[in-house]
């Protein structure tokens, strides 16, 4: 699907799921600025931007637009930027990739599943043309977009983690180590994913060669100190999760001490009388067991119960 923004003579002219014929029947016969939005790229719009005059898209960049996997990225070229972006909708749920070409005339977004907050830029535009009155401030309005989306999971994760120390209250056990590793584990998924935006931002605002206009460098700027924030809100959880590693491990170990102590207390207390009892014949009037027998069982419970007591202290 694809969806066109242009700006004309003070207005926003909406096209949507437009046709690629009409698209660049469209383009060719308009001098304003535009958006294009494309959804589930297919090979018609691979080719079109490859070999549309006014995009000039490098074949690698169209590439990455289709490619399922990899990295965030930044590439430069002498006219135009592109990046891609990882977007996650959920917490641990697999990130979408955005690919954004820009350059001073058009700006150009692709993604294969739907997303909310390009969705939200593209309703604040249709109401206000000014919004749009350049390219690069059209992307910083995504930019600043995308970490709005962001904060609700960074808040789920710091209600998450909050749950986890209420939980840990009590003595923990090897249940809550999972959760926290888990959880850990989704942090860093999403650490790894925000800090190549966080150096993008940054490079776009500080060393892009493109012409942005001042106001365009102040949103642009103001999305990197988003993204820096976040970067740093999820190291802090990270600490904080690894502090709870810690107390959930002690507080397993401190059940464990306390179930090889109590064990200890049995061998040290009943073992000696059993043998005692043994040696003075009592076993043999009480349970009818010869005082060797019971003496022998005596010695096999101790060694079974030491045996217990090494291999519960080696498991801590």
């Amino acid at each position: 699907m694809r969806e066109l923004f242009l700006i004309e003579q003070n207005n926003v002219i909406q096209y949507a799921d437009i046709a690629v014929s009409q698209l660049q029947e469209t383009l060719e016969s308009s001098e304003g600025l535009f958006w294009l939005d494309v959804e589930q790229m297919t090979d018609e719009d691979a080719a079109f931007l490859l070999e549309f005059k006014e995009f000039r898209a490098h074949p690698l960049s169209v590439k990455a637009c289709r490619e399922a996997a990899g990295r965030p990225y930044l590439a430069e070229f002498p006219e135009q930027v592109f990046m891609i972006f990882h977007i996650q909708e959920e917490i641990g749920a697999t990130p979408t990739r955005l690919g954004l070409f820009l350059t001073p005339d058009y700006l150009i977004t692709v993604h294969s599943t739907p997303l909310g907050f390009l969705q939200e830029v593209k309703d604040r535009i249709q109401q206000d043309y000014l919004l749009m009155r350049s390219t690069g401030f059209a992307m910083a309005l995504i930019l600043q977009a995308m970490t709005d989306h962001l904060e609700p999971l960074i808040d789920q994760l710091d209600a998450d983690i909050d749950a986890i120390e209420s939980d840990l209250s009590q003595l923990a056990n090897q249940h809550d180590i999972q959760i926290i590793v888990e959880k850990k584990h989704q942090l860093a998924n999403l650490l790894q994913i925000l800090s190549p935006h966080c150096e993008m931002v940054h490079d776009m605002w500080t060393q892009g060669n493109l012409p942005l206009q001042p106001e365009t460098i102040i949103q642009i700027r103001d999305a990197y100190h988003r993204f820096k924030y976040l970067v740093e809100t999820l190291s802090l959880y990270q600490e904080r999760l690894s502090d709870l590693r810690l107390s959930a491990a002690t507080g397993t170990a401190l059940q464990l001490n306390t179930s090889i102590g109590r064990l200890s207390t049995i061998s040290a207390v009943f073992l000696p009388v059993i043998s005692l009892a043994a040696l003075l014949g009592i076993n043999e009037r009480l349970i009818g067991l010869d005082p060797p027998v019971a003496l022998g069982l005596a010695a096999v419970l101790s060694i079974l119960t030491g045996g217990i007591v090494a291999m519960m202290a080696r498991g801590k």
